[in-house]
């Protein structure tokens, strides 16, 4: 073909013009116009014509600042599972039960039926004015440390877990001096009895 056909003279002029003012010819006519064309009538194709491939590498290359999202506030479906909201997992180095307490422990909640958790807590009261407290409970408290020991899981409300970090809760079956016996290290007197304490 003639070069001017292809931008090379006044006729390529006007073709230039008729596809960008008037757009006598559709795109995909002057598409079919521009295969086999010179290197010259190429890049005025290019320019006039370009493909649809121009297009689409054009676009992906294209960023677009997209809107942050915040992050989606906590429901239940998304808390960590296992424990109720407000109770935190302890260890035993707050407080531990020996294995002959924790069998005594279970086969008590086994009888008693009164909750599946045992609840010690300090309260005042006793020979040396503060008192340990055994019982049942049916579900933790919000502000509560969960201890696992023994098999057994242990509810320690966070007031009494000041005075009890390191105790030991043991059984004994002896008919003397038998019964729960605690060994406290922050206790600095107790009673014989072994159920009340100073610090």
């Amino acid at each position: 073909m003639a070069a001017g056909e292809w931008g090379g003279g006044q006729e390529g002029k006007e073709d230039e013009e008729a596809g960008q003012g008037s757009h006598a010819e559709t795109q995909p006519e002057l598409r079919a116009r521009c295969k086999g064309a010179n290197t010259a009538a190429a890049k005025w194709c290019e320019n006039v014509a370009p493909s649809p491939e121009t297009h689409l590498v054009e676009a992906m290359n294209t960023t677009t600042d997209l809107p942050s999202v915040p992050p989606a506030p906590a429901t239940d479906a998304t808390r960590p599972t296992g424990l109720p909201d407000g109770v935190r997992e302890g260890n035993e180095n707050l407080v531990l039960l020996t294995a002959a307490a924790g069998r005594k422990v279970a086969a008590l909640m086994a009888r008693e039926q009164q909750g599946e958790f045992l609840r010690l807590a300090i309260s005042g009261g006793g020979c040396n004015g503060l008192s340990y407290k055994l019982k049942f409970a049916r579900e933790p408290r919000r502000g509560d440390i969960l201890v696992r020991t023994a098999g057994v899981r242990v509810l320690v409300d966070s007031k009494s877990a000041l005075y009890l970090k390191g105790t030991h809760l043991d059984y004994s079956s002896a008919l003397v001096s038998g019964g729960f016996k605690f060994s406290n290290p922050n206790a600095k007197a107790s009673c014989s009895c072994g159920e009340s304490f100073s610090v």
